[in-house]
């Protein structure tokens, strides 16, 4: 028959098509002769013949209209994965089909030209079904992980623990960036990007701050430290730096932080300390422009040794005299009006004290008048101590007289 003669291996889907028809034509007019013609027997030997040929070439026909639709299907990429999977399933059926095609068989070159075609094909959407499995994958791992941020966020307490949340938005955001641009999940992959990224910025912020919080307190402790340390040796003007330094660290502490209810109690307890060493700055360069007078009332008959405190000047008068001391401190002295205290050099000579001479003469009582103007005129209290560390009394400035414990026992 011409027609599947023209199938050559450079045959058109339309020359398939064309033969196909022909066929069926060719079948029909048989199937049309009656049995008494006496071109029947013929007819029914070519019907036959005719049929198989028509069966065979069906298959290249079904392929092709399958290899069509998948074509067809394919364009305007990218699409969901279900899609994909159906023009696959199309591919393979095709594949399938000329496959049936028997090597010789009208059709079989042009079929064996078509399989290979169609394994292409199909390999291709494999691929991109591939790519959309992976795409998935991604988003599935960016979800995964977004989720697992947002349950680290709600139980964060912590530097570290805030680090963690901003790491894992970070996997989020890494699987979302991995997804290929020409997959269908890729629109996806931007929709939950702009959806997390708020959440991200926040934790991002977030551990900022509390970097920020936990060294600005770090700081602050250890310029505490060095607060005391100064405080111990006396550097009054050093250790006033360091608390103040460590005053304002406390306060680059960002509310709402891990440490910002950690340090508010530190400003109360900073802020006193910052005062008490203001003090004794006071009391040192007060002792410091006091010392004659001081050298002289102690050094008289060795009365007594002193040392100045963060808040005081401390004297510690010698064994012999602490109950002549204890009993004078107990005489009403007159009181002394701080405003009127004499602003005279402290160092200048002891006769010149307002005090001498409302004072008994003996030396307990002389120390006390002395050390009472002095107090007096540095404005600064003074406490004094039996050898054994037992306070005996204070003399204070704001009131201008000597006060004493409730019980004082010198065993």
């Amino acid at each position: 028959m011409e027609a599947i003669e023209g199938l050559s291996p450079a045959a058109t889907s339309e020359d398939v098509i064309q033969a196909y028809d022909l066929l069926l034509q060719h079948i029909v007019t048989l199937n049309r002769i009656p049995l008494w013609s006496p071109h029947h027997r013929v007819a029914q030997q070519q019907l036959q013949l005719y049929t198989t040929q028509a069966d065979t070439i069906d298959h290249v026909v079904t392929a092709q209209r399958l290899g069509h639709a998948a074509a067809i299907a394919s364009q305007n990429s990218p699409h969901p994965l279900e899609t994909w999977q159906t023009i696959a399933q199309q591919w393979q059926q095709a594949i399938v089909a000329l496959a049936q095609v028997p090597e010789g068989a009208p059709g079989s070159q042009v079929a064996r030209r078509k399989l290979q075609e169609y394994r292409d094909n199909y390999a291709a959407i494999a691929a991109r079904i591939a790519l959309e499995q992976q795409a998935q994958h991604k988003i599935t791992e960016a979800r995964t992980a977004a989720a697992l941020a947002e349950t680290r966020t709600a139980a964060a307490q912590s530097p570290e623990a805030w680090q963690k949340v901003y790491v894992t938005w970070q996997v989020a955001f890494e699987r979302l960036g991995a997804v290929n641009p020409y997959t269908m999940a890729h629109a996806e992959a931007q929709q939950l990007d702009a959806l997390y990224r708020p959440q991200a910025d926040e934790a991002q912020t977030r551990k900022q701050q509390e970097r920020t919080s936990a060294e600005a307190y770090r700081q602050a402790q250890q310029q505490a430290q060095e607060a005391q340390t100064f405080e111990q040796q006396g550097q009054w003007p050093l250790a006033i730096e360091q608390w103040q330094q460590a005053i304002a660290k406390l306060a680059q502490v960002p509310e709402g932080t891990t440490f910002y209810e950690q340090a508010q109690p530190l400003k109360h307890t900073y802020a006193k300390s910052l005062e008490q060493s203001q003090q004794g700055l006071v009391v040192a360069t007060a002792v410091q422009t006091a010392r004659p007078t001081l050298d002289s009332a102690c050094q008289q008959a060795q009365l007594c040794e002193f040392v100045a405190a963060s808040d005081a000047i401390q004297v510690y008068v010698a064994q012999a005299y602490q109950e002549a001391i204890a009993a004078a401190i107990r005489v009403p002295y007159p009181t002394v009006n701080p405003a009127a205290a004499s602003p005279q050099d402290p160092a200048d000579p002891i006769s010149d004290d307002p005090l001498l001479a409302a004072g008994s003469g003996d030396e307990a009582s002389q120390l006390l008048n002395t050390l009472a103007a002095l107090g007096a005129n540095i404005r600064v209290p003074i406490e004094f101590y039996s050898s054994t560390g037992t306070l005996l009394g204070t003399y204070q400035v704001d009131e201008g007289r000597y006060t004493v414990p409730k019980e004082i026992s010198l065993g």
